[in-house]
């Protein structure tokens, strides 16, 4: 069994962005496989990955990776000591095509090297196999390390797969939002204030459909001296003596440290 590896699903993806149609893929050290479907759906996935292990049926008597092509992919999938492995994928043709990509942290393609050991039976469940693994489902699962740490938003946080999805929407609303308010200072030569905190809520705090209501309020308050009606924008803003800071003034999902210009008149 091999654990998914965030970071490498991360650097894949990026990879995606800059392929070619027919470039081959490398990654580090790893066994990577290449593959084109006729639909991005979960049937052409998995025809792809079926594709790759068709090399069962030459796999030589003595185990071993002989150079054939027909082989190169069935031997990274199987590789008898990858322990970790990730795909990423690209769509293309309005979603009538994709590319998937698989990379595994130990290469099968080696000539000469043993794709995987054979065994002497079943492992039962639960027991000891190796030197520190233990039997799941017939196989020996052996201990491996975490992604480790990476940085985040500017912080430092160990690298969670399940928070990937929020992280994401949030930093397209920070990076958006950064782009818009930014071009009022270029615009209109106001004073800029940096927010240096931002809480997202659930509906968003940062949603570009108030932008533009927000800061006609923060400008209106500022040439006539006012306070700042924010109470129909779902945002507030604190002074402090060097920071704004922007509330969503909800429940907040999480929180993401990114400085954003946003334009306020002293």
């Amino acid at each position: 069994l091999q654990a998914w590896n965030c970071e490498t699903e991360y650097n894949l993806n990026k990879i995606q962005l800059e392929l070619n149609n027919n470039d081959s893929v490398v990654y580090r050290n790893f066994g990577v496989n290449t593959g084109w479907g006729d639909a991005c759906d979960s049937d052409g996935m998995e025809s792809i990955m079926f594709y790759w292990t068709e090399g069962e049926l030459v796999i030589p008597s003595n185990l071993e990776y002989s150079g054939d092509p027909a082989l190169r992919t069935t031997a990274n999938v199987l590789k008898w000591n990858s322990t970790e492995m990730a795909c990423a994928y690209r769509s293309f043709d309005s979603g009538n095509s994709v590319r998937l990509i698989c990379a595994y942290n130990a290469r099968g393609d080696v000539v000469g090297q043993q794709i995987y050991q054979e065994g002497n039976g079943t492992c039962p469940q639960g027991t000891q196999c190796g030197d520190n693994g233990t039997c799941v489902y017939d196989l020996c699962r052996v201990p491996t390390t975490k992604p480790g740490l990476m940085y985040l938003f500017a912080t430092e946080a160990s690298y969670d797969c399940s928070l990937e999805e929020t992280a994401t929407d949030s930093a397209k609303k920070c990076e958006s939002s950064f782009t818009r308010i930014n071009k009022y200072s270029m615009d209109g030569g106001i004073n800029r204030a940096v927010i240096k905190e931002t809480n997202i809520s659930k509906e968003g705090a940062l949603e570009l459909s108030e932008l533009d209501e927000t800061f006609a309020k923060v400008k209106n308050a500022g040439q006539e001296g006012k306070s700042m009606d924010m109470e129909t924008a779902y945002q507030r803003i604190k002074k402090g003596p060097s920071e704004r800071v922007l509330d969503s003034g909800g429940d907040p999902m999480m929180t993401i440290f990114c400085e954003q210009g946003y334009e306020a008149e002293e």
